[in-house]
């Protein structure tokens, strides 16, 4: 593999050059007309309006032709790559300073990525300078998996939490989810994403909704930022090869869309196809326009707007969790379960845009409940909480799923947990009572009868 192929990205829409006539999908998933020559989004309005086509954004490439021989940063409006204009060279230093992962904080101002790759290079989270590439260290990349590789990144655009994808090489492979302390590096593990596939970028929208790319099955899959458990979008319609830091995502916090960088590696050729373009977040299609023959991650630098960003929830125990019915021992007796939410990122503004929603499908018997609708708008106090249910215990233990649906500003996403009612226990039989008369009667039958045989036997004799 080599390295001098990789193109990394930051574009506040499409950084490909484009030609008139060409579909694209400007927001949404939703199409809207067509590619002008200068690369501007036609049709009607989407909600809200996509990117000038003049913005300013910054590219980091390394491996190009012409302007991008030399790796470093670059300047250029989106809808120009040719005009490009050089910033500043980041010499490679033996791959130390590769970047295999970028995004940049709620403001669009300042610019994290993951720097290091290949034998000898710890990864290192830095900051890099937007108008010159110089790289600064904040903290190696701690509590990672021995041998593992940091691929693709992520921030929260309105909390600014750093999460990275961790490519674990050794058995058992995995693809882990963790996040980064922003002023340290230290990393702590979420969870395993999956098992076999290589997930090679994350994005997260302003409902903070995560996805992620998946470069071994081609395919866009959304992830549970608590529990790190992903779940197919649909296929991209696009090969994106099998170079495990190439293709990338990112969204355009301005209006919403979802942009892919991908690209088709083949080992000892290198990239043989290339396409930037909008990703379909209901359906995983991506679309758009042929891109530089190199490989790229994309990471906007527009913010999320004003006053339309829901809360976001914490919930003990927390989702995914197994939750255990307390009280009641006996068969055929009940017990108690209490799920608490929380508030873990306050949101901003009114209205349907700004609420987050909480509703679970009621479970089967032994279980009951848990029907509280749990709510919040912008920055306002939780309210409906908590959710509680019972369940009547057998002889043996019982689990289910609760399932629930957390609609964050028209975004829905599954939370769940295991509901566990543990076995009841059977009661000793009742002891009979028996009335004082009752015994006296007993026995003087008893003497009674021991009479009439010393008479009998008297009589033999």
């Amino acid at each position: 593999m080599t390295r001098t192929t990789l193109f990394l990205a930051l574009a506040a829409c499409s950084m490909a050059s484009v030609s008139s006539a060409q579909s694209l999908t400007c927001s949404g998933g939703l199409s809207v007309g067509a590619l002008s020559s200068t690369g501007t989004c036609e049709g009607p309005e989407t909600g809200r309006a996509p990117a000038a086509p003049t913005d300013l954004t910054l590219t980091y490439a390394v491996g190009g032709t012409g302007i991008f021989a030399t790796p470093g940063m670059f300047s250029h409006a989106f809808n120009n790559l040719a005009g490009a204009t050089a910033l500043g060279a980041i010499p490679l230093a033996g791959n130390a300073n590769l970047l295999t992962g970028l995004d940049t904080d709620p403001t669009g101002t300042t610019v994290f990525a993951v720097a290091g790759f290949g034998a000898g290079n710890t990864q290192r989270l830095v900051t890099v300078n937007r108008t010159t590439g110089a790289l600064t260290n904040i903290g190696n990349l701690t509590g990672l998996v021995a041998g593992a590789i940091v691929v693709g990144m992520a921030t929260d655009p309105v909390s600014g939490q750093i999460f990275v994808g961790e490519f674990v090489t050794t058995a058992p492979q995995a693809m882990n989810l963790r996040s980064v302390d922003a002023a340290t590096g230290a990393t702590t593990l979420i969870g395993s994403m999956s098992a076999t596939a290589i997930y090679t970028d994350l994005a997260i929208n302003c409902q903070g909704q995560m996805f992620a790319l998946n470069s071994v099955n081609d395919q866009l899959v959304s992830v549970n930022r608590t529990t790190a458990a992903s779940t197919v979008v649909g296929a991209l319609g696009f090969d994106t090869g099998n170079l495990v830091d190439g293709s990338g995502i990112d969204f355009d916090n301005n209006d919403g869309t979802l942009y892919g960088n991908l690209q088709t590696f083949v080992t000892g050729t290198g990239v043989t196809a290339s396409r930037y373009g909008p990703i379909n977040t209901t359906t995983g299609v991506a679309t758009g326009v042929a891109a530089p023959t190199a490989i790229g991650k994309p990471a906007a630098i527009t913010t999320c707007p004003a006053g339309a960003t829901p809360p976001t929830f914490t919930y003990t125990p927390p989702a995914g969790s197994t939750v255990t019915g307390t009280g009641g021992d006996l068969v055929g007796s009940t017990s108690n379960f209490t799920i608490t939410p929380a508030i873990g990122t306050a949101g901003v503004g009114t209205g349907a845009p700004a609420t987050s929603t909480l509703t679970c499908t009621a479970p089967t018997a032994p279980f009951t409940g848990f029907g509280q609708t749990i709510t919040a708008t912008g920055p306002g106090a939780i309210s409906g909480g908590p959710l509680t249910g019972t369940c009547t215990r057998g002889a043996t233990a019982v689990t289910q799923t609760l399932t629930c649906a957390l609609n964050r500003g028209g975004t829905t996403s599954a939370v769940s947990w295991t509901l566990n009612c543990p076995a009841g226990t059977t009661p000793p039989p009742p002891a009979v009572a028996v009335n004082a008369s009752s015994i006296w009667s007993l026995i003087a039958l008893m003497l009674a009868l021991f009479g009439v045989a010393a008479v009998a036997v008297r009589r033999q004799g």
